[in-house]
């Protein structure tokens, strides 16, 4: 059976903007001027294809050459806080506000030049608030290469960003309680690399990591007495498969004292 690759967000976005696409060709003149059947039902088909990309979570809109909006989905709509009908026709700078718009314009440029661009950036609300997003704008080309617009796709990066600004949190706390505690601490690696010490473990014996490189090294240093060394390694192994112990021993410092 032939394994079907990952699906990517660049496969995703090439998919909407193909949906995109089929919508924007029959709809482009309804924005503006309205549906020419006033009787125009649900059933027609740009209106179920943009019911579909309503129905989507990705945040999708499409914008001209001239920097305005020529359709938008519902989750772009909330992130925006503005209706449809306050987005459609008005231009990127209109909408997002000059903040927004001067952070994102290099992008903007580039895609209306028929690069296709991704980026994140915070985008802050009109109510004060900010969400982080994951933008990603892809050119429209038509077949003579020329640049009709470009879709913008997007997803909301604020609640992996806050659980990252979490672990570098707890991280920078354990680092703090790693340097600052008055036990000598060494990491060891399974493969018996040594990994890290703490400030303490220096202070004690003088080595630093680049001193003992892994347990074999600490070992001829630490125990320059052959028979004592092979006490110890002795012990380690025992201790090895334990959570815990408590040993006393005789360590050779630096410096050379005991």
């Amino acid at each position: 059976m032939k394994k079907t690759p990952p699906t990517s967000h660049s496969d995703i976005s090439t998919t909407y903007s193909k949906i995109l696409g089929q919508i924007l060709t029959s709809t482009r003149k309804r924005y503006f001027t309205g549906p020419d059947d006033p009787s125009e039902t649900m059933r027609s088909p740009e209106r179920r294809l943009q019911l579909l990309i309503d129905s989507l979570p990705a945040r999708i809109s499409y914008v001209d050459t001239e920097g305005r909006y020529i359709l938008v989905n519902t989750a772009f709509e909330n992130i925006l806080t503005h209706t449809r009908e306050e987005v459609i026709g008005n231009t990127m700078a209109e909408v997002l506000g000059p903040d927004n718009f001067r952070r994102a314009e290099d992008y903007i440029n580039q895609a209306l030049g028929g690069q296709e661009v991704r980026f994140e950036f915070e985008f802050k609300r009109s109510g004060g608030d900010s969400v982080w997003l994951d933008a990603h704008y892809v050119p429209d080309i038509d077949d003579q290469g020329q640049v009709k617009g470009f879709y913008t796709l997007s997803r909301d990066l604020t609640q992996q960003r806050s659980r990252e600004a979490e672990l570098r949190r707890q991280h920078d706390l354990l680092e703090t309680l790693f340097n600052n505690i008055l036990i000598g601490i060494a990491l060891l690696s399974p493969d018996g690399c040594l990994l890290r010490v703490n400030r303490a473990f220096t202070d004690l014996t003088g080595y630093t990591q680049a001193d003992v490189p892994d347990l074999e090294t600490w070992f001829e240093r630490a125990f320059p007495d052959p028979t004592y060394r092979a006490s110890m390694q002795s012990t380690w192994q025992k201790d090895s498969g334990q959570k815990t112990s408590q040993r006393d021993f005789r360590v050779r410092c630096r410096d050379g004292s005991m």
